[in-house]
């Protein structure tokens, strides 16, 4: 374990950001009464988020990227820095998405007694529409046509078993065992946005024999992202990430 002059966390956050400023300020602001040590990659955005991050909390991990590395790759910068700590788990958080009070203690408390688990989500809700389940988790299944498949999509106040065996998660929110990401390695650089999560959490399951949850008790909000017209760019790698996949 390394040796740092602070204690060693028991969980700690990896958020990359792009010109949401606001968002991820409050998600900051969220973890550090949680007193969760943070770390963040700002994507070169321009609407002074770094700047923001910098004067409002100075106790944040800061890389201010000088180019966009995508949602995978500041992840990444972002969860190897975290991983140097010693955490036992690191979790993944879109600068969009805000867990709910006990939503990381649930995720937590949840991994210390089910060993059989590598990795653990909530249950993700959609902000403008609360009450309708943008996620909790989902299957993959190669021999379909789309082998992805989110579970209980848009449904409203969804009556959801206290844990669902899922083959994947969101990086929106996703708790991962430190331990297998330190052996396995982090998310595939070459995905750069979408897919770059469902492809982890199978890498994870496979290399280490182990299975993902939703603990669905667990909540977390999230501005959901299709809702919203696609730029080009996000267009061609989703399709192109498909394919990867």
């Amino acid at each position: 374990m390394p040796n740092h002059p602070f204690k060693v966390p028991k969980v700690a956050a990896a958020i990359v950001t792009y010109n949401h400023r606001e968002p991820v300020l409050k998600l900051i602001a969220s973890l550090e009464q949680q007193k969760i040590p943070t770390f963040v990659t700002e994507n070169n955005g321009a609407d002074g988020t770094a700047i923001a991050i910098q004067s409002q909390f100075p106790n944040v991990s800061l890389l201010a990227s000088t180019a966009n590395l995508g949602g995978c790759g500041g992840f990444n910068c972002a969860a190897l820095a975290a991983l140097a700590t010693g955490c036992e788990y690191l979790i993944f958080i879109d600068d969009d998405a805000f867990p709910e009070a006990d939503c990381i203690t649930q995720l937590t408390d949840f991994l210390d007694t089910q060993p059989d688990y590598i990795f653990a989500a909530p249950s993700i809700y959609i902000s403008s529409q609360p009450d309708t389940l943008q996620e909790a988790g989902g299957g993959v299944d190669f021999s379909r046509s789309n082998p992805v498949e989110a579970w209980y999509r848009f449904q409203v106040k969804p009556t959801l078993p206290a844990v669902l065996d899922i083959d994947y998660a969101s990086a929106c929110c996703l708790m991962v065992r430190a331990d297998a990401l330190r052996e396995m390695g982090v998310l595939d650089w070459a995905f750069f946005i979408f897919s770059d999560d469902v492809d982890l959490c199978l890498r994870l399951r496979q290399r280490f024999n182990k299975k993902g949850a939703c603990v669905t008790s667990a909540k977390a909000i999230h501005d959901f992202p299709w809702a919203k017209p696609f730029a080009p760019m996000r267009l061609y790698f989703f399709q192109r990430n498909g394919l990867r996949l």
